[in-house]
């Protein structure tokens, strides 16, 4: 049978300030089969000094070279903690590892060869295998340039032709990455392997032939996102039946628990469960159930469940949610978030920093299974819901529009990555096209927009005030126009990626360069009768405007802001571009450009009568430990109650109550019937129509002509008397 890789998991220790370590431990996502092959690569920055490896592993390759340096190590799987490769080092580097099991058992390292390191665009090993088995590639790669483009901006290393690549991950900015590939060879078959990237720099590169026993595939689990609104998305290996098996939270989960429909995942091993229907509201655990090649069924390895929650609706309910965006790697502050236990996380942008030149499906999926995969975020994620909205970053860098007048390799790289995002991220969007959603969580909307997909170019008209331009688009502007007319609640909490407090200028991918659409929205709302905040990313700091009245902020609506979640710290927006104005902060840690790892958090209490908000900024170190705190700053809302219907003087309902006078919605379906006894006078009588409203508990009697009736404003959505 063939031999194949199960599952990956990759570990990174860097950040824009060169944060080091001479240990990196990496444990597989989900424990490995007993007898299975293991392999680690550890890809560090430069000169490592002295390179110990882990004592329950072998070496297959360790080198420390000048520019890059290499430890590529393998083992038999225990399916315990001895499965992590914990080596070290003798010289602190920004290090990134991957760990890698395949279906091979009681491996046997046959026959190595390695490169030594080069500074070519491609690497290559020649040779000639000296039995049957798998050969597997493990390569550091150094990406030290610093500066956009990236090395690697154009496209990830390539493998030639015959290769698999299992996992290929880099850290940041100026840190290394790895790449490990494999291929079956029969004896005397060729062993040649190239390894190509964008732009030179130093790699290093070996080659291990490992003999052993192919194993039957196990169904595995390798990546879970759980989302606000009832889904899951997980990648599966060598399994066609997917479904969520779930129970109430802390009770334990079988293959008779509750579940959800089955799903087929696609090419990539990627898909989208829904939980099951009619669950009360609360919290519950979940398990990925597949289905073997026997037709058996088998639950996840990971060490503990996933976790999704239902919400009520329509009653007061207190939730706190965290929020944030810009994420250069996988931050220690998805550590903090995830032990916060929140109710839900809403990433405001910026998922990753992975900028392309050149547009690809594929590129797009694997940047985003890339962020999704590391052990942090897999901390949050897994049992913290996720709203995810986009800022720049997403489709090919820095400023790009896919609407109107931006160019075709952005148009191009926005609906890849629309496609990529309904594919793996488990959030529902409201249209075709776009990734804008909302929920509802008590007596709040949640709403994330989508400021990237239909965003104009910037430059494409003059003046901040063009009202050709637009930042939302037409239909999703039609989709905010409806939700308002027909949102009963009284509170939005709105994302609007970018900040909102922005003074009026020209040229830039942000709410100050579109003041005429920024004006229609909260004319929008304001008139909808909604009371309502916006959050924000995209500047790498912390901040609060209380919603004074300005050119800057002309809806005088309450802005929160929170980023980045990992990058050096900057300033933009407020009154003059460099975030003057706000009432609290522009908040970061250390010097404005050194690395930050922040986000907000926002506690939302309603106590039926008033609905109010706290939010709070916090700071975090690379271990994700809290090292500073902003604010609390705290507002409150009481929605307007209605007034109670007018009684008609002697009038009684069906059940003998008060009738009294109501206010009938056009287009709303209601049950109506004449009553007879009511009628008088010749010709179209006066008819009394009594009304079932779907959340009241009386029949209203009122009385009009059928001319009212039959004109089909007043009555609009009547059906005619019969």
């Amino acid at each position: 049978m063939p031999v194949t890789h199960v599952s990956a998991s990759v570990g990174t220790a860097f950040s824009g300030d060169l944060v080091t370590v001479t240990t990196l431990a990496v444990p597989l996502a989900t424990a490995a089969t007993v007898g299975n092959l293991v392999v680690a690569a550890h890809g560090i920055d430069k000169a490592a000094g002295t390179i110990t490896s882990d004592p329950d592993f072998t070496v297959a390759h360790s080198h420390s070279y000048t520019g890059t340096s290499l430890l590529a190590e393998f083992r038999a799987a225990t399916g315990n903690a001895t499965d992590t490769a914990t080596p070290n080092w003798g010289t602190a580097r920004e290090t990134v590892a991957a760990v890698v099991e395949f279906t091979l058992a009681s491996p046997v390292a046959a026959q190595t060869l390695h490169s030594g390191q080069t500074t070519a665009t491609t690497v290559s090993v020649t040779g000639t295998a000296s039995a049957a088995g798998l050969a597997v590639v493990m390569a550091s790669i150094d990406t030290a340039l610093g500066s956009a483009p990236q090395p690697w901006g154009t496209g990830y290393p390539t493998l030639s032709s015959g290769w698999t690549t299992a996992v290929v991950h880099r850290g940041g900015t100026s840190s290394p990455g790895v790449l490990v590939g494999y291929r079956e060879v029969a004896s005397g078959g060729s062993l040649d392997c190239t390894l190509t990237q964008a732009a030179a720099d130093e790699t290093a590169l070996c080659l291990t032939l490992f003999t052993g026993t192919p194993t039957a595939p196990v169904p595995t689990a390798s990546r879970r996102i759980t989302g606000v609104d009832g889904r899951v998305s997980v990648r599966v290996t060598d399994t066609t039946s997917v479904r969520l098996r779930t129970a109430p939270e802390g009770e334990a989960i079988t293959t008779s628990s509750t579940g959800g429909a089955s799903a087929t995942p696609n090419a990539q091993g990627d898909v989208l469960l829904s939980v099951p229907a009619g669950l009360a509201a609360g919290a519950y655990d979940y398990r990925i159930e597949m289905t073997d090649a026997a037709g058996g069924l088998v639950l996840d390895g990971f060490a503990s469940p996933g976790r999704f929650r239902v919400y009520a609706t329509g009653t007061p309910v207190d939730h706190t949610f965290g929020l944030g965006s810009c994420a250069d790697g996988d931050s220690s502050a998805f550590i903090a978030l995830a032990a916060l236990n929140l109710d839900f996380f809403r990433h405001m942008g910026d998922l990753y920093y992975d900028d392309a030149a050149t547009p690809s499906i594929s590129e797009l999926r694997s940047h985003i299974h890339t962020a999704f995969a590391g052990a942090n975020m897999q901390t949050l994620v897994s049992r913290t819901p996720l709203s995810l909205t986009s800022d720049d970053h997403e489709a090919l860098g820095n400023n790009t529009t896919g609407g109107e007048g931006s160019s075709t390799e952005d148009i191009d790289g926005w609906t890849y990555y629309n496609q990529a995002y309904r594919e793996m991220v488990p959030n529902s969007p409201a249209a075709a096209s776009g990734i804008y959603h909302s929920w509802v969580v008590g007596r709040v909307r949640h709403v994330a927009l989508d400021c990237k997909t239909f965003m104009t170019d910037p430059d494409l008209y003059p003046g901040s005030g063009h009202v050709s331009k637009t930042i939302l688009g037409a239909a999703q502007k039609t989709w905010l126009t409806n939700l308002a007319a027909s949102s009963t609640e009284p509170v939005w909490i709105v994302g609007v990626s970018f900040p909102f407090f922005d003074y009026p200028h020209d040229g830039e991918d942000t709410w100050g360069s579109y003041t005429v659409e920024r004006q229609w929205l909260c004319d929008l709302l304001d008139e909808a009768g909604i009371w309502w905040v916006a959050i924000a990313g995209d500047m790498h700091a912390i901040a609060y405007h209380d919603g004074t009245v300005s050119t800057s902020n002309p809806g005088g609506i309450l802005v929160f802001q929170a980023a980045p979640l990992q990058r050096t710290s900057s300033v933009k927006g407020g009154i003059d571009g460099n975030g003057a104005g706000f009432t609290a902060g522009p908040w970061y840690q250390g010097a404005l450009g050194s690395t930050s790892r922040q986000f907000g958090v926002l506690e939302v209490t309603d106590d039926g009568t008033e609905i109010a908000l706290e939010f709070t900024g916090r700071a975090v170190d690379g271990a994700g430990a809290v090292t500073a705190t902003f604010g609390p700053y705290a507002v409150s809302f009481a929605p307007p109650v209605e007034p109670p219907p007018t009684p008609i003087p002697g009038s009684t309902s069906a059940d003998g109550s008060p009738a009294v006078v109501i206010e009938l919605v056009s287009g709303a379906t209601y049950d109506v019937s004449v009553t007879a006894a009511n009628e008088a006078g010749s010709g179209p009588p006066s008819t009394a129509v009594r009304v079932t409203l779907p959340a009241g508990t009386w029949d209203e009697l009122l009385a009009h002509t059928w001319a009212d009736m039959s004109t089909g404003t007043t009555w609009a959505g009547l059906a005619p008397p019969s």
